[in-house]
């Protein structure tokens, strides 16, 4: 995406797998972020991840509001598929279904059943050195 650095994506911290973030392309600054979670393994070998809402799944984070945020879990379907991985470029097309939960404190997650649906999303990385 060049100078916009929209996408970014890399290694999760404690060998976690990998992460894929991505920021509004019309104002980088703003809030709001998509975040996919992906099993390393998976990520190196296959060009299909279901997201399963356990190793591979993705958040959305402050969508429209600083309170509105949306976990993609095992109960909601969801894939990306890489149609480009190589040293130059990743690139691929995502889908998924996330539910809106809100944490009025540290220890209390509140589901809403309010569900956002993600489809037709594509995603183009290409490394920065």
């Amino acid at each position: 995406m060049g100078d916009w650095k929209t996408l970014n994506a890399g290694i999760a911290s404690g060998n976690l797998g990998y992460i894929i973030g991505a920021n509004s392309r019309e104002e980088p600054s703003a809030p709001g972020q998509f975040i996919f979670f992906l099993n390393e393994n998976q990520v190196l070998t296959d060009d299909t991840i279901i997201l399963d809402g356990l190793k591979n799944k993705v958040i959305v984070k402050n969508f429209l509001s600083s309170e509105d945020n949306h976990l993609q879990h095992s109960e909601l379907p969801g894939q990306i598929v890489f149609t480009e991985k190589s040293a130059e470029k990743i690139a691929g097309f995502f889908e998924f279904d996330a539910e809106l939960y809100r944490t009025p404190s540290l220890l209390e997650t509140i589901w809403t059943d309010t569900i956002l649906h993600i489809t037709n999303g594509q995603f183009s990385i290409i490394p920065s050195h």
